[in-house]
């Protein structure tokens, strides 16, 4: 993320659990066999996992997510 000006360091994951899905408007699994039964998902961008890959493997998911927010946001803005 670095290589995108992004620092991540602080980041930390946090449960789903921890957030009130009636403020969601749009909820987007990226598969990785995550099991969603706390809410439903709108979208499945069935993205592979890419833990204990290769920096490339990282660097082309990193890559695709970004490409499919862009088109996300693009789509929203359309609607406007």
């Amino acid at each position: 993320m670095r290589e995108k000006g992004i620092d991540i360091r602080g980041h930390t994951p946090r449960l789903t659990s921890e957030f009130d899905a009636e403020e969601w408007d749009l909820v987007i699994s990226m598969g990785c066999g995550v099991d969603c039964t706390d809410f439903d998902v709108d979208r499945d961008w069935k993205i592979p996992d890419p833990v204990g890959r290769s920096l490339e493997e990282y660097r082309a998911t990193r890559d695709n997510l970004e490409m499919r927010v862009r088109d996300l946001v693009a789509e929203a803005e359309a609607v406007e």
